[in-house]
């Protein structure tokens, strides 16, 4: 290869329809009850990531 065809790529630019917004308390207890109610997603291990994630949120970016 000669060239290196990404660098002519350029970025996407694309705005949000709607301004991100937090999960409350009730929003996420719902998606955990419907995530470990769900077949597809605890065959899916999708119940312990998502936990996983909550438990981690904001843990990559050096904030104390």
């Amino acid at each position: 290869m000669t060239a290196n065809p990404v660098r002519e790529l350029t970025p996407i630019e694309a705005k949000p329809k709607r301004q991100p917004r937090a999960l409350d308390g009730h929003e996420i207890r719902a998606w955990l009850d419907a995530l470990d109610e769900s077949d597809y997603s605890r065959r899916h291990d999708l119940p312990d990531l998502a936990r996983f994630m909550l438990a981690t949120a904001g843990q990559g970016h050096g904030g104390t």
